[in-house]
């Protein structure tokens, strides 16, 4: 369409545009045909996935360049690159459609004799139990249905428990802990897709009849996020090389520090939904 020839109104803010964007708000000029539903389809995957330009570049940093999206972000470039809550959205998405780990969530038996908190946890399912006047083996079935789609929902909560954990040692080179909260939801991210991968990898190897690759698999994706953690430090600690290798080893720290809090939570979370 030529919009130099034909004078059109922006269907968003009504301001006159002469280009396919309003240069007032940004919004797309809306054709004719906009009311269908290839559009609307197409809006729906635009949205759900993030696919532009902006997708694919913060995809592509995040895998290859460890810790350049997160200096990125942190030094104001917001327009170039997708915010690292989209792209840990679009990663807990795919991690709640494969699930590929069960580390961040433990059934009733496992969490009432084997956590730290296990005595509370105990009474307080006993508790519930009496209360109801059911069988233990009730609530437990209840309790393990529901957890692992509970964990799921609220992975989120495993970043600021990273970030607690993560901004003592780095907070001379980035002061504030909104800093660690966002290297550690790219960090996150990485994690989750790294697993999401690996998953992925090792069904296609037991479908390929390939042997004991489970092992080789964890083992490679452990060598991966050594590696990626190193170089993440190397880019955001400006230090000696001691310092850094001590700063990855706490980048690495900072999965299963959160892993452990987290799982209380999940208790908790499903106790109160069940």
């Amino acid at each position: 369409m030529d919009y130099s020839k034909e004078k059109c109104s922006c269907t968003n803010c009504g301001k006159e545009i002469s280009s396919e964007f309003c240069p007032a708000c940004g919004q797309k000029h809306l054709r004719g045909d906009w009311k269908s539903i290839g559009q609307l389809i197409g809006h729906f995957f635009t949205n759900l996935f993030f696919v532009d330009n902006r997708f694919f570049r913060s995809v592509r940093k995040l895998l290859f360049a460890p810790a350049e999206l997160s200096k990125a972000y942190l030094e104001g470039q917001h327009k170039k690159y997708l915010a690292p809550i989209s792209l840990f959205l679009f990663a807990n998405l795919l991690f709640f459609l494969f699930n590929p780990m069960r580390d961040y969530y433990l059934n009733l038996q496992d969490q009432t004799h084997l956590q730290p908190y296990s005595q509370l946890a105990y009474e307080l399912v006993a508790n519930k139990v009496n209360s109801r006047g059911i069988e233990y083996s009730e609530y437990e079935e209840a309790y393990n249905i529901s957890t692992p789609q509970i964990s799921k929902l609220f992975m989120i909560l495993n970043i600021p428990l990273m970030a607690i954990f993560i901004f003592p040692f780095i907070r001379k080179s980035w002061k504030y802990y909104y800093d660690s909260l966002i290297i550690s939801m790219h960090y996150f991210t990485y994690f989750l897709l790294g697993t999401i991968s690996v998953q992925l990898i090792i069904k296609l190897a037991e479908r390929l009849g390939i042997p004991n690759f489970l092992f080789i698999a964890q083992l490679s994706l452990l060598a991966v996020i050594l590696v990626y953690s190193f170089l993440m430090a190397k880019k955001l600690i400006k230090r000696n090389l001691f310092v850094q290798i001590l700063i990855a080893l706490v980048f690495v720290l900072s999965l299963p520090f959160s892993q452990f809090f987290y799982r209380g939570l999940i208790f908790f979370l499903t106790y109160l939904a069940t």
